[in-house]
Protein backbone atom coordinates (compact mmCIF):
# COMPACT_ATOMS: atom_id res chain seq x y z
CA UNK A 1 0.00 0.00 0.00
CA UNK A 2 2.39 2.65 -1.24
CA UNK A 3 -0.05 5.31 -2.33
CA UNK A 4 -2.15 6.83 0.38
CA UNK A 5 -3.56 10.33 0.74
CA UNK A 6 -1.71 12.60 3.14
CA UNK A 7 -5.00 14.26 4.08
CA UNK A 8 -8.66 13.38 3.69
CA UNK A 9 -11.91 15.33 3.82
CA UNK A 10 -14.40 13.51 6.07
CA UNK A 11 -18.12 13.97 5.41
CA UNK A 12 -21.35 12.47 6.68
CA UNK A 13 -24.20 10.76 4.87
CA UNK A 14 -26.74 10.61 7.69
CA UNK A 15 -24.53 9.39 10.58
CA UNK A 16 -21.97 7.36 8.59
CA UNK A 17 -18.53 8.84 7.92
CA UNK A 18 -16.99 8.73 4.46
CA UNK A 19 -13.92 10.49 3.09
CA UNK A 20 -12.24 11.61 -0.11
CA UNK A 21 -8.56 12.39 -0.63
CA UNK A 22 -8.13 16.14 -0.18
CA UNK A 23 -6.23 16.32 -3.49
CA UNK A 24 -9.50 15.40 -5.27
CA UNK A 25 -11.61 18.03 -3.48
CA UNK A 26 -11.80 21.35 -5.30
CA UNK A 27 -13.97 23.17 -2.77
CA UNK A 28 -16.89 22.82 -0.38
CA UNK A 29 -19.97 24.99 -0.86
CA UNK A 30 -23.36 25.44 0.77
CA UNK A 31 -26.10 23.15 -0.58
CA UNK A 32 -28.65 24.77 -2.84
CA UNK A 33 -31.41 22.74 -4.50
CA UNK A 34 -30.29 21.71 -7.99
CA UNK A 35 -32.02 22.29 -11.30
CA UNK A 36 -33.58 18.94 -12.21
CA UNK A 37 -32.55 17.52 -15.58
CA UNK A 38 -33.15 14.19 -17.30
CA UNK A 39 -30.32 11.74 -16.68
CA UNK A 40 -29.43 8.09 -17.15
CA UNK A 41 -27.65 7.98 -13.78
CA UNK A 42 -30.18 7.83 -10.92
CA UNK A 43 -27.54 9.24 -8.54
CA UNK A 44 -27.55 12.57 -10.41
CA UNK A 45 -30.21 14.76 -8.81
CA UNK A 46 -29.65 17.74 -11.10
CA UNK A 47 -27.10 20.40 -11.95
CA UNK A 48 -25.75 23.41 -10.07
CA UNK A 49 -23.90 26.53 -11.14
CA UNK A 50 -20.44 26.71 -9.55
CA UNK A 51 -18.73 29.97 -10.47
CA UNK A 52 -20.17 29.90 -13.99
CA UNK A 53 -19.57 26.18 -14.59
CA UNK A 54 -22.54 23.80 -14.79
CA UNK A 55 -21.75 20.82 -12.54
CA UNK A 56 -23.76 17.60 -12.09
CA UNK A 57 -24.87 17.07 -8.49
CA UNK A 58 -24.79 13.52 -7.13
CA UNK A 59 -26.63 12.03 -4.17
CA UNK A 60 -24.98 8.69 -3.35
CA UNK A 61 -27.09 7.97 -0.25
CA UNK A 62 -29.14 5.18 -1.86
CA UNK A 63 -26.00 3.62 -3.37
CA UNK A 64 -24.68 3.22 0.19
CA UNK A 65 -27.96 2.02 1.67
CA UNK A 66 -28.65 5.28 3.52
CA UNK A 67 -32.41 5.68 3.39
CA UNK A 68 -32.91 8.20 6.18
CA UNK A 69 -30.40 10.86 5.17
CA UNK A 70 -31.45 14.38 6.15
CA UNK A 71 -31.48 17.17 3.61
CA UNK A 72 -27.88 17.90 2.56
CA UNK A 73 -26.23 21.02 3.96
CA UNK A 74 -23.02 21.01 1.87
CA UNK A 75 -21.76 20.11 -1.58
CA UNK A 76 -18.25 18.73 -1.97
CA UNK A 77 -16.94 19.74 -5.40
CA UNK A 78 -14.78 16.89 -6.65
CA UNK A 79 -12.30 16.72 -9.52
CA UNK A 80 -11.88 13.46 -11.39
CA UNK A 81 -9.52 12.91 -14.31
CA UNK A 82 -12.23 13.87 -16.82
CA UNK A 83 -14.67 16.18 -15.09
CA UNK A 84 -15.80 18.19 -12.08
CA UNK A 85 -18.91 17.21 -10.14
CA UNK A 86 -20.72 17.89 -6.88
CA UNK A 87 -21.50 15.46 -4.08
CA UNK A 88 -24.43 16.33 -1.80
CA UNK A 89 -23.55 15.49 1.82
CA UNK A 90 -25.23 15.83 5.19
CA UNK A 91 -22.25 17.60 6.73
CA UNK A 92 -18.51 18.07 6.26
CA UNK A 93 -17.00 16.85 9.50
CA UNK A 94 -13.22 17.06 9.37
CA UNK A 95 -9.95 17.24 7.51
CA UNK A 96 -7.59 14.58 8.81
CA UNK A 97 -3.95 13.73 8.24
CA UNK A 98 -3.53 10.06 7.39
CA UNK A 99 -0.57 7.72 7.62
CA UNK A 100 -0.16 4.24 6.15
CA UNK A 101 -0.77 2.49 9.48
CA UNK A 102 -4.27 4.01 9.63
CA UNK A 103 -5.38 2.36 6.36
CA UNK A 104 -6.95 -1.05 5.92
CA UNK A 105 -8.18 -2.72 2.73
CA UNK A 106 -11.87 -3.56 2.45
CA UNK A 107 -12.70 -7.25 2.73
CA UNK A 108 -13.36 -9.06 -0.56
CA UNK A 109 -16.80 -8.88 -2.09
CA UNK A 110 -17.48 -5.15 -2.04
CA UNK A 111 -18.37 -3.50 -5.34
CA UNK A 112 -16.19 -0.42 -4.90
CA UNK A 113 -12.50 -0.61 -4.19
CA UNK A 114 -12.35 1.48 -1.07
CA UNK A 115 -10.24 1.49 2.03
CA UNK A 116 -11.02 1.97 5.68
CA UNK A 117 -9.29 4.66 7.73
CA UNK A 118 -9.03 3.80 11.43
CA UNK A 119 -8.98 6.83 13.72
CA UNK A 120 -9.19 5.55 17.27
CA UNK A 121 -12.54 3.72 17.40
CA UNK A 122 -13.83 5.46 14.27
CA UNK A 123 -13.97 3.60 10.95
CA UNK A 124 -14.12 5.99 7.99
CA UNK A 125 -14.79 4.69 4.48
CA UNK A 126 -12.22 6.22 2.10
CA UNK A 127 -13.69 6.49 -1.39
CA UNK A 128 -11.98 6.70 -4.76
CA UNK A 129 -13.63 9.45 -6.84
CA UNK A 130 -12.52 7.83 -10.10
CA UNK A 131 -14.30 4.60 -9.25
CA UNK A 132 -17.26 6.10 -7.40
CA UNK A 133 -18.18 8.38 -10.32
CA UNK A 134 -17.22 6.08 -13.21
CA UNK A 135 -19.92 6.15 -15.86
CA UNK A 136 -18.58 3.87 -18.53
CA UNK A 137 -18.47 6.96 -20.77
CA UNK A 138 -15.22 8.33 -19.30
Amino acid sequence: MNDFPAQIVVFLLAEQEYALPIADVHEIIRYEPPVRVPTRDERVIGVINVRGQIVPLYDISAQFGVTDAPVPTRVVIVNTANRRLGLAVTQVADVLSVNEEMLAEMPAGFSLQTRIVRVGERLIVLLSPEELFATGED
